[in-house]
């Protein structure tokens, strides 16, 4: 279960170290369990997550407190994001706390006006509030628990129709032959062929990140780079298999490799741009900003040590947005229509 939900991080794990990969697999876990053993639920809540997050800094903390964490006040079972996933609706006792802290709230904000108003109704008017307050919860309760007892009731009687429904549904995706092999019952992809398309896009990607190292003059420059990287890789890729394994082994081990080569050449691309001068500049800004707030600090050598910590958070900020932009221009250049002879890029010409 852990592992189906983290496939949705795949790009978030290579980032961490195996004990925190390893804890990452338990917080995994332990979100699943949370909601009773609903993987699917816990997978589409990490993948909205990834998908409103503008950067992850911290890639294991954010999994752990952010990615993963169920954000519900009530903490009913069925309750996801003050959604009731039953029902679809509004979870009632999370409107119910909202409400109640919205009003402690303005009492809080309005003390005066608030004991002027208590003073005014008087005892009986603030008892027959209180009363209408509860009968109306309760009636709100009473409602959801009507509309959750039919829902439930319907998942009943329509389960058998429903569950032929998504076994056809399921036989049909089933029967779809590989789009790249023809394989039958391929489900449009085999797991060969699929493999080998991340095989491609990780070696397309190490081809990219060495590029994004190097500062091409011309397209020949740019061709020897990929031939060269091509090669290299594909020779790796072929003395690392097992001998005796069969095609879809090798196409799996093949995958994995390329996958480590990418992610080593991403590694060392950071390394390249963290020691340019553009990132030397933001780490001794950030670094000096922080220096200037000794106050706020026991010691000198405290004060020394955070301002040190906070260059090399800068410094590697800095590193990756050089990296991301060098990458948009490098995939810029390796687009069909970039490589024309009459197609100037960027001030590349043909060498002579």
């Amino acid at each position: 279960m852990a592992y189906q939900v983290l496939a949705e991080a795949a790009a978030l794990l290579p980032l961490m170290t195996a004990w925190e990969q390893r804890e990452a697999a338990r917080a995994a876990g332990a979100a699943v369990r949370d909601v009773a053993g609903d993987v699917g639920r816990v997978v589409q809540r990490l993948r909205f997550r990834l998908a409103s997050a503008a950067s992850v800094e911290s890639p294991y903390g954010w999994l752990v407190r952010i990615g993963l964490r169920r954000s519900s006040e009530c903490g009913r079972i069925e309750c996801e994001s003050a959604v009731d996933v039953v029902t679809g609706r509004e979870c009632v006792p999370c409107r119910y706390l909202v409400e109640g802290a919205t009003s402690r709230s303005q009492r809080r904000a309005n003390p005066v006006e608030e004991l002027a108003d208590a003073a005014a109704e008087g005892t009986g008017v603030q008892e027959r509030r209180l009363h209408n307050l509860a009968m109306h919860r309760a009636e709100a309760v009473a409602a959801a628990e009507r509309d959750e007892a039919q829902h439930r009731l319907r998942q009943v009687t329509e389960g058998p129709e429903r569950e032929a429904r998504e076994a056809s549904a399921e036989a049909a995706r089933l029967a779809v032959p590989c789009e790249d092999c023809q394989e039958p019952q391929s489900a449009g992809l085999c797991l060969r062929c699929a493999s080998r398309r991340g095989t491609h896009a990780a070696i397309v990607e190490t081809v990219n990140l060495r590029l994004a190292v190097t500062t091409p003059t011309c397209w020949d420059d740019v061709r020897a780079v990929v031939d060269r990287v091509n090669a290299e890789i594909t020779g790796q890729l072929i003395e690392a298999r097992h001998p005796g394994a069969d095609r879809y082994m090798i196409a799996a081990s093949d995958r994995v490799n390329a996958e480590t080569y990418r992610d080593q050449a991403r590694q060392r691309a950071l390394e390249h741009w963290a020691l340019s001068a553009t990132a030397n500049e933001e780490a001794e800004l950030v670094s000096a900003a922080e220096l200037r707030r000794t106050h706020g600090y026991e010691t000198r050598s405290d004060a020394e040590k955070a301002a040190f910590e906070a260059g090399e958070r800068a410094r590697l900020a800095a590193a990756r947005k050089l990296l991301e932009q060098r990458l948009r221009f490098v995939r810029s250049l390796r687009q069909p229509h970039a490589t024309s002879l009459r197609s100037p890029h960027r001030g590349l010409q043909e060498c002579s």
